[in-house]
Formats: structure tokens, C-alpha cells, sequence
């Protein structure tokens, strides 16, 4: 099968950092389906995976790549849930080689059946950016159905990620402000669920103010560097409010602001 791989990780600017290579097909272990990959994506956790030294453990070469979608031809003894011709997408096991080849043999339980009105393209952009979306409300702001009506800021909404987790909040009934900075990506957030989307080039205390949320908001998704936000965050979050960050920080943040969010009872 052809692919695309590396022996060892060099500058990107480097002939062979990237190989074209042809290698066998892959060996199925027992709760393994083989996939005949139709569509991939590139995330950025595929730009680390590149730039990190090759484990020593690990099979050479190196073949990259996280979520894709395709068809699958062969299965393992032990597959209970999957059959030869479903059309599925999937994360791929980082610890084993990606899809960035003809085929991919992956766990059975990293795969999922494609929904039919999605195409193999759409359907490889939707695991990584959907498992982080899903996991960033439900398993860390810890919204549910109990939550409508409350408000929630996505910093750059305009993105994958918060793209998704626009749409998962409105679902749920929440009032979603987005931030963006071009045209497009400001439509593109509204088309996605965002109420109002706000100029995150500009200061973004007045413009919440000016839309009425005097009092702040009661949950924040931050999809961009925090360092630059740092001091609107701490202003904007309520008493026991929750903020969830997807990207590091340039630099030092001072969390001392949020000890005065802690509500007093009343005396």
C-alpha cells in the first residue's frame, strides 16, 4: 500500500521529513478491523506527533495521522460490533501507525459507523474535533439540560472544536457568545449556533456589557491562548462559574482574581 511516513523526526523544511513509501498492508490483531481509508484530516496533534522523536518501541516507519473514514475490508476473529463493508470514521490509536496510508488496521472500539448523510471528508474532520467538544462541555464545564438558559463564551468560535461545541450548546439550550475577527469566521459562528459573536480583537468587557451581560457569564470555552484574555476571563466569569481551556498558555497567569468569585452565603 502507498503511505506517508518518517523514520526519524526532522525540520519540517527538511526533503525527508515526510516520506512516500509503499509497505505492506497492516497486520490485524484479533479486535482489529482493517480500513480501506477513503478521507483524513490534519490536526493539530498530528504537527506534534510529527515534530516528537520516534519511540524507540516504536513500529518503523512512522505512519501519521489521527481521524479518517473509509470502508472496511478484513476483521479480526474477536470483532463483535463491525462488519467488512460498513462505512465508518475513527480516532486513530497514536501508539500504533495512522491512516496516512491506503489502509489502517485499528481497536474495533475506535470506530464508529459513518452516518449516511455525511460525506467520507466530512465525516474524517468530525472524531477529534467532536470527542474534544463533547468532552470540553459534558466531562469538564459539566453542562447538562439542568443549564439552559445560561450563558456561554467561546473564545475563537469560529473554529473546529468550538464550531461543534456551539451546536452541542445550543442543543442544550444555552445562550452562546462567540468571539471572531473576520467576517467569515463571525458567519460561520452564527451559522453554528452562536446568538451574538463578539470582536475578540477588541476589548471584550464593553462589547459583553453592550449586549446586557453586566453580570458575566457562566461558562467559558477558551480555544486560543489565554495569556492575552487572562484579565477579561477572571472579570467576566460568575460566583462559581467554570472556565475549560483547549490551548496553553504563552505565560504566567495569576489565578488569585477567582478567590474573590467564591458567593458568600448571606448572614
Amino acid at each position: 500500500m502507498k503511505a506517508v511516513g518518517l523514520y526519524t523526526n526532522l525540520p519540517i523544511v527538511d526533503a525527508d521529513s515526510l516520506l512516500n513509501l509503499e509497505l505492506p498492508l497492516p497486520i490485524l490483531r484479533c479486535k482489529d478491523v482493517l480500513v480501506e481509508v477513503k478521507a483524513i484530516s490534519v490536526n493539530g496533534i498530528d504537527t506534534k506527533q510529527r515534530a516528537k522523536q520516534v519511540p524507540p518501541t516504536f513500529e518503523l516507519p512512522r505512519v501519521l495521522g489521527s481521524d479518517g473514514a473509509g470502508i472496511i475490508v478484513a476483521k479480526g476473529e474477536e470483532c463483535k460490533f463491525l462488519n467488512v463493508g460498513d462505512e465508518v470514521f475513527f480516532i486513530a490509536d497514536l501508539r500504533r501507525n495512522g491512516p496516512n496510508a491506503q489502509y489502517v488496521a485499528i481497536d474495533e472500539m475506535m470506530v464508529g459507523l459513518k452516518p449516511k448523510n455525511i460525506s467520507f471528508e466530512g465525516a474524517a474532520a468530525m472524531p477529534w474535533t467532536g470527542v474534544t467538544a463533547y468532552e470540553s462541555l459534558y466531562d469538564r464545564l459539566m453542562i447538562s439540560e439542568k443549564d439552559k438558559g445560561k450563558t456561554l463564551l467561546i473564545i475563537n468560535s469560529g473554529g473546529g472544536v468550538c464550531s461543534v461545541a456551539s451546536q452541542l450548546a445550543k442543543n442544550l439550550g444555552l445562550k452562546v457568545i462567540g468571539t471572531a475577527a473576520r467576517a467569515e469566521t463571525e458567519y460561520f459562528s452564527l451559522q453554528n449556533g452562536a446568538d451574538i459573536v463578539l470582536n475578540h480583537t477588541k476589548d471584550l468587557l464593553p462589547q459583553l456589557k453592550a449586549q446586557g451581560h453586566n453580570n458575566g457569564v457562566d461558562f467559558i470555552l477558551v480555544n486560543y491562548n489565554p495569556h492575552p484574555y487572562w484579565d477579561t476571563l477572571m472579570a467576566v466569569a460568575k460566583p462559581q462559574g467554570r472556565i475549560c481551556f483547549l490551548c496553553d498558555s504563552s505565560g504566567l497567569v495569576d489565578i488569585k482574581p477567582l478567590k474573590e468569585k467564591k458567593p458568600y452565603a448571606s448572614r
